[in-house]
This record gives structure tokens, C-alpha cells and sequence, in this order.
């Protein structure tokens, strides 16, 4: 570790070995990045044809005009072929036998019946890069329905980011069993595991997290050896995909701050803060900039403002005083379950994620972000797992607070930010949790936490 601080220089050979040192290890990686999430999400996608109410439906039209040239514009109506997926599928948590049959002919589908397109507010790379990979998903592996179909693509999605991740782990010297469990804990979470199996760019999460974790931990590893533009273009991108993603962006473009200041000694903060400019501060400036760019671009096509938005009136029905606005600074603590009892998705999963032998398994995963975010409290001295573990929790709580406050001047709805969007901060409390744990003892058990995870949840799945 303390290497690691001090920098080392690497090539090509030395970082294939450094992320596979051995067949153990890649035999690990492809187990855990590739075959756990599509045993996973393969069986959850098939348990649920209906809707998810996270805004599935409108994510979905999304995708299907971007496959024909076009982009949605705020305050357009949902697409017929949309409603049909709908009247055919089913809606969680809605009742939609109003609609009209599923086989009702093309150009007959009343218009006052169409829903609101309000996902036209999230920028477009996700809906752009899961067009192609849907229609693979059709004409290659045979998926019939555009609904399964495109859930289909969220395997890819995941798979990607936690490849990104082990890559990012490796890079930072987290043993391969070890990193092994804590990706297997977080792709077998119940949060990641209903939102991955769904159409949603929440999804982008893993790989956003990924993405600049690994960025980050070539700077940390190999300082001077990252081109500055890789940086900026990785915290561009991830916000590209979805703009609460910069919560990832904020904790390693934090870590990468504090490290510059520990290192920087008799240089003073002054330069260490400039040093930091050209790695973390790129890396925050591309997540600022996709934000504010696609904003621009958003409300300058939209036909009208998300604040009178009639699809998003539900969110404008609950309170607004102080203590609400205050109670939201614990909302996106749940990172990986979505509430502290995982009442959520028991609830919109139950024969599921719901099975009483995972709630135990559940209430030990709504605590681990509390615990590695405060270990930093108890440990001396402080190394980056601890630090980041710590960063990713106050991101956490000032980050809902922020969203809440925004949420009220800004769209004009109730201050109750959803837990799924601080999940990009999930992966970075894995790693925290992989090299801050120590000992044979600790490491096994972590393992043993992940394999019990894994199995019980593929067994209720499977018992579904």
C-alpha cells in the first residue's frame, strides 16, 4: 500500500498482470463480472413481465425513438408502439384495463389515452448506445418483445461496469478473492438487482462508477502517466450516461484531492491543489460540463417546462416544510437495498426479493454503507479505502439535502429524493469494503457474506 501512495511505473504487461496475476484470478473475475449477473438478472428479467413503476415505460419510448432518428422533446406524448408494450405487459402499481387491447390495430390508439413522455430531461448516450444493442438482443439471441428485449441489454450494461470495476480493484491492490465478494455482494444486492433488470439509465451506474474509479486508480497508481483528456472525457461521460452519476465522479475526484494533499508536503496546499487540478479537478470539470451542456440542450427543445410537466403532478402531492426537507438527508442512504428495510422492493418484487431467507441477508446490506462510510472514525491512520468509504456517505447525505432543495425550486416537487440515485455510489463503498477489510478471518468472512448472498438469492429466484 504504501507504494501505492509513493506511485510506480507501469507498462502494458506489467497492468494485464497486475489485473489477472493468475488463472485463479481470472477464473474469479469471469465468474463474478460475467456469469453471476446474467444468472442473476436473466432470471429476475424473466420473473417480471410487467412494467416497473420507476418510469420504466417512458424510458423504453425513449429508446425506441432514438432507434428511429429521433430524440424526445419535454411535454410530447408517450408512442403508440409504447402504449401497446404497456397494454400487453402490464404496469406494477397501476391498473391499465382501461387501455386499450394489446392487438388493437396501428393507428387507432386514441390520443388523449397516451401517457407523457417526461423522461425527455435525461440526456441521451444510455438510450443511444442501447438502441444497437437491443437490436442484437432481437435478431441475435431471439428476444421477442421490445420490453424484454431492451431489458435484455441492462445484462451488458452490467457486465461492462463490473469488469471496469475489477479492473479498478486490481489497480488498487485489492486481492482477486477478495474483490471477487465484494462484486458478488453489490451485483446480488436487491436494489441493483430489480433496477438492472429493468429499462432504465440507472443502469448506467456500474459503468459510470466504474469507469472513473479506474481512471482514478490509474492516476493514484502511475501519477503523470494519464493523458489529461482521458480524464476530462471519463467524468464527461459518466454524466453523459446519467447526471446523478457525478455522485461516483465527486468521491474519486475527492480521494484524488486529498491524496494530493497528503503527498504534497513541503510543497504546500497551494501546489497540491494545482497538481490536483490536472487530475481529480479534470475529472469533476467533463461531469459539471455534460451536465450543463445537456441542461442547455434540454431546455432549449423542450415544449414545456418539467416544472409543468402533468406526468410528474404524483410528485407534487406531499409536504414541503422543514423537517421534510431535513428527513431527506438519510434518503439515499440505501445504495443498495432502497430503504432500510428493504421495504421497497419486497414490495414490488415479493415472491422474490421478498423471501424471508434473504431478509436477514438484506437488513446486514442496508447497514455495510453506514459502516464503511464511518470506519474512517475508528481507524488510525486513515488509508484510501477509509477515506472513500467516508466521502461516498457525506456525498450521500449532502447530496439528497442538495436534491431535495432543487427538486422544490427547481421542478416544483416534493423534496424526496429516490434511493437509486445515489447507486453510482454503491461501487465505491465495494471497494472501500475490499481494502479495508484485513485478516484471513475478515477476508474469509466477506467471501462467505457474498457466496450465502449469491445462492440464496438465485434460490428464490429460481423457486419463483
Amino acid at each position: 500500500m504504501c507504494a501505492l501512495w509513493a506511485g510506480e511505473k507501469g507498462s502494458a504487461t506489467g497492468v494485464i498482470t497486475t489485473i489477472f496475476p493468475n488463472l485463479r484470478a481470472g477464473a474469479i473475475a469471469v465468474a463474478v463480472c460475467v456469469i453471476a449477473p446474467c444468472v442473476l438478472l436473466g432470471l429476475q428479467i424473466g420473473s417480471n413481465s410487467e412494467f416497473s413503476p420507476f418510469d420504466e415505460a417512458a424510458h423504453l419510448d425513449y429508446v425506441e425513438r432514438v432507434s428511429r432518428g429521433e430524440l424526445p422533446r419535454q411535454g410530447e406524448k408517450m408512442l403508440e408502439s409504447t402504449m401497446r408494450e404497456i397494454s400487453c405487459n402490464g404496469y406494477q402499481e397501476l391498473d391499465v384495463s382501461h387501455l386499450p387491447d394489446c392487438d388493437t390495430p396501428g393507428g387507432r390508439w386514441p390520443e388523449e389515452m397516451k401517457w407523457n413522455q417526461h423522461e425527455a430531461q435525461q440526456p441521451p448516450t444510455y438510450y443511444v448506445a442501447t438502441a444497437p444493442l437491443r437490436w442484437a438482443s432481437h435478431n441475435v439471441l431471439g428476444v421477442r418483445g421490445d420490453l424484454q428485449a431492451t431489458r435484455v441489454t441492462s445484462i451488458a450494461w452490467t457486465i461492462i461496469g463490473l469488469i471496469l470495476l475489477w479492473f479498478a480493484g486490481r489497480l488498487m491492490a485489492i486481492p482477486p478473492l477478495v474483490l471477487g465478494g465484494v462484486l458478488l455482494v453489490l451485483v446480488s444486492s436487491p436494489w441493483l438487482v430489480y433496477l438492472n433488470a429493468t429499462v432504465s439509465n440507472d443502469v448506467t451506474a456500474l459503468p459510470a462508477a466504474g469507469l472513473v474509479a479506474l481512471v482514478g486508480a490509474l492516476v493514484y497508481r502511475w501519477p503523470g502517466r494519464v493523458h489529461p483528456g482521458w480524464l476530462l472525457a471519463a467524468g464527461f461521460l459518466a454524466s453523459a450516461l446519467k447526471t446523478t452519476n457525478i455522485f461516483a465522479t465527486a468521491a474519486v475526484a475527492g480521494l484524488l484531492l486529498i491524496w494530493e494533499l497528503r503527498k504534497g508536503g513541503r510543497k504546500g496546499r497551494t501546489a497540491a491543489v494545482r497538481a490536483w487540478a490536472g487530475t481529480g479537478g479534470l475529472l469533476l470539470i467533463g461531469g459539471v460540463a455534460a451536465t450543463l451542456i445537456w441542461t442547455g440542450i434540454h431546455n432549449t427543445t423542450a415544449l414545456i417546462d418539467v416544472r409543468d410537466d402533468p406526468a410528474l403532478d404524483g410528485l407534487r402531492q406531499g409536504p414541503r416544510d422543514l423537517g421534510t426537507v431535513l428527513a431527506s438527508l438519510s434518503a439515499l442512504l440505501w445504495p443498495l437495498v432502497g430503504d432500510p428495510a428493504a421495504a421497497v422492493v419486497r414490495h414490488l418484487s415479493p415472491d422474490i426479493l421478498g423471501a424471508p431467507v434473504l431478509r436477514p441477508l438484506h437488513a446486514l446490506l442496508a447497514a455495510a454503507p453506514i459502516a464503511v462510510g464511518l470506519s474512517a472514525l475508528f481507524v488510525s491512520p486513515r488509508r484510501w479505502p477509509n477515506v472513500l468509504g467516508l466521502l461516498s456517505m457525506g456525498l450521500l447525505v449532502i447530496g439528497a439535502l442538495v436534491m431535495a432543495v432543487g427538486f422544490i425550486i427547481l421542478y416544483d416537487q416534493d423534496p424526496d429524493p429516490s434511493p437509486r440515485y445515489g447507486i453510482s455510489l454503491a461501487p465505491m463503498f465495494a471497494l472501500a469494503l475490499g481494502a479495508a477489510v484485513v485478516g484471513r478471518w475478515g477476508r474469509g468472512a466477506v467471501v462467505a457474506f457474498a457466496a450465502v448472498l449469491f445462492a440464496a438469492t438465485v434460490g428464490a429466484l429460481l423457486a419463483h
